[in-house]
């Protein structure tokens, strides 16, 4: 990322259980669900397209 002024897209729910180590976390379905749709938000603000 650049110094660049963004606007913000949405509010996002982490909706994850408490008292998590990031080893399991990141291998959680619900994890992985959300950091992808992070990613593709950020590429489309980007101006990049992801046809998944």
């Amino acid at each position: 990322m650049n110094a660049t002024a963004i606007a913000r897209a949405e509010d996002l729910k982490i909706d994850l259980p408490a008292g998590r180590d990031q080893l399991t976390t990141r291998s959680l379905p619900r994890f992985l669900e959300q950091r992808g749709h992070v990613y593709r938000q950020i590429q489309r603000a980007r101006g990049h397209h992801d046809h998944r």
